[in-house]
């Protein structure tokens, strides 16, 4: 979520997605990555108690943030890159894929829908 608000938040002479990218990445990626960090050592130090719910409860909190870690900083960057929002549209409208849709309808079926 961070990363996604910060992508659609860049400055409006970041007009690529490259450029988006880097700059949510460069914004959000030191927050995500400290929270992370220290989230995982929080749940590790449970690891240590003798109750096996804490241990379970160790391995939960640790696989789930390391694993939305990787989620966020690996495939969600990778993912804006390749076909996030380009030109500050908003994830809200639906303008960008009716735009998209239209460029790719034969021509009858957009006389059709005219």
């Amino acid at each position: 979520v961070h990363l996604a608000n910060a992508y659609m938040e860049a400055p409006a002479y970041l007009n690529t997605r490259e450029a988006r990218v880097q700059h949510a990445l460069m914004i959000m990626g030191v927050s995500i990555w400290a929270s992370a960090v220290t989230t995982i050592i929080s749940g590790s130090i449970l690891w240590l108690c003798i109750l096996k719910f804490f241990s379970k409860f160790a391995f939960l909190i640790t696989a789930t943030i390391a694993s939305s870690f990787v989620w966020a900083t690996m495939f969600l960057p990778a993912v804006l890159y390749v076909c996030g929002p380009a030109d500050h549209d908003s994830w809200s409208s639906l303008h960008p894929l009716a735009r998209r849709v239209s460029k790719r309808m034969p021509s009858w079926l957009k006389d059709l829908c005219a």
